[in-house]
């Protein structure tokens, strides 16, 4: 019965396949020029339908090598991001995201000039993923 209960249950993981690892891919993304800004992260994405099964989001997170110089606190940020996508993914993915084949590629550059804390960079990925999934039913 427990086994039931975990397979309705949403899997909060980052695994490997949600992770963007192309620069081909990320280069399309900044192409293609559809941007979000919600403080402190300047959002590229695309919204594509696929037709895979395992039509799993996938992310990049970027952070200026010139603003923060240390890899220390350019890994601080990258991770309380991801966190914070780890947690909320499933705000984007809805039931007709997941019929309809739908699967988000997001790049996500982190602007600010200062580290933020987590509640902060929460609070701002929330809302990106709220505009990403608003822009999904618009495009359908």
């Amino acid at each position: 019965m427990q086994q039931e209960e975990d397979n309705l249950t949403p899997k909060y993981s980052f695994a490997k396949t949600e992770r963007i690892c192309s620069k081909k891919i990320i280069k399309n993304l900044i192409v293609q020029n559809n941007t979000l800004f919600v403080y402190p992260f300047k959002c590229y994405y695309s919204i594509e339908n696929t037709d895979n099964q395992d039509n799993s989001n996938q992310i990049v997170v970027s952070i200026s090598k010139k603003i923060f110089k240390k890899a220390v606190d350019r890994n601080l940020l990258k991770r309380r991001t991801k966190e914070a996508y780890r947690i909320h993914k499933y705000g984007i993915i809805d039931s007709e995201d997941q019929i309809n084949h739908i699967q988000y590629k997001v790049l996500f550059v982190y602007i600010a000039k200062e580290i933020l804390t987590y509640q902060q960079i929460e609070k701002s990925l929330v809302q990106i993923l709220k505009m990403l999934s608003q822009k999904s039913t618009h495009k359908i």
